[in-house]
C-alpha cells in the first residue's frame, strides 16, 4: 500500500512468511526502510490495524498488486530487472536487503545508511558495551566501520553491492 510519511512517499508491504506476517517499508525508488516480523500472523488484521493508524481513510483504489523494484541498476550486468530474493528462516527477518538480477541471475545487496541506522539502533542488545559506548560517541563512525565490515563480509561471498 503507498501511503504518504513525513511529506515522503512510503510502500508498505504486508506478506506472509512462515505463518506469520512480515511487515516492510519501502522509500520511493523501493529501497528497504524498514522491516519486522509482527506479532500477528494474519495478514488481514495486520493490515487493517494498519489503515486503522491514519487519522483519515486512506485512498483503498483497487489496484492490481505490483511488485515493489529498487529503482536501481544491476551491478553485475547493468539491467534494472532486480527484484528482492526473501528466504525467510523460522521467525528471522532477512536483515540485509538482497536482491537477484532477473536478466543474469546476479545476487546483489542493497543497503542504506538509513536503513543501517534503524538496524543499529533497534537491535542495541545485540551490540556489547564498548560498542554501544562507541555509537554514543561517534554515531557516524561506528556506522561508517560497520558498514565497511559489511562490504567484507559480502565480498567474501561474492554478493556485489548495489550502488
Amino acid at each position: 500500500m503507498e501511503y504518504t510519511e513525513d511529506a515522503n512517499k512510503r510502500i508498505r508491504l504486508f506478506e506472509l512468511a512462515n505463518s506469520r506476517v512480515l511487515e516492510t517499508i519501502f522509500d520511493a525508488d523501493g529501497a528497504v526502510i524498514r522491516t519486522s516480523i509482527l506479532q500477528s500472523s494474519d495478514l488481514k488484521s495486520a493490515l487493517a490495524e494498519f489503515l486503522n493508524s491514519f487519522p483519515e481513510k486512506p485512498n483503498e483504489s483497487e489496484k492490481n498488486f505490483e511488485e515493489v523494484k529498487l529503482k536501481k541498476q544491476c551491478p553485475h550486468c547493468g539491467s534494472d530487472t532486480l527484484a528482492r530474493s526473501i528466504n525467510i528462516a523460522k521467525n528471522q527477518v532477512p536483515i540485509v536487503p538482497i536482491y537477484e538480477c532477473r536478466g543474469c541471475g546476479g545476487k546483489s545487496y542493497y543497503l542504506t545508511a538509513d536503513y543501517l541506522r534503524y538496524l543499529v539502533l533497534s537491535n542495541k542488545g545485540l551490540f556489547e558495551k564498548q560498542e554501544l559506548c562507541q555509537l554514543e560517541a561517534n554515531e557516524n563512525e561506528f556506522l561508517g566501520e560497520l558498514s565497511e565490515y559489511i562490504v567484507r563480509i559480502f565480498a567474501s561471498k561474492k554478493i556485489k553491492r548495489i550502488n
